[in-house]
């Protein structure tokens, strides 16, 4: 079996690999001043995986 890579990060996961606080991603969430694309799922909110990455790789994360 290959490794599974889900398609969205949670904000915990975006926020460790941001090296930020939930906290803080929360509030760049609801100022939308997040710098990816964010789904909100119920009451949860889900950040795409390839955009985020997208963003890491080129080092653009102005907020």
């Amino acid at each position: 079996m290959g490794d599974y890579c889900p398609a969205v990060y949670s904000v915990a996961e975006a926020a460790a690999l941001l090296n930020m606080s939930d906290r803080a991603v929360y509030r760049l969430i609801n100022a939308g001043t997040f710098p990816a694309p964010v789904v909100k799922a119920g009451k949860r909110y889900l950040i795409p995986r390839a955009q985020l990455d997208q963003l890491l790789a080129t080092g653009d994360l102005e907020a």
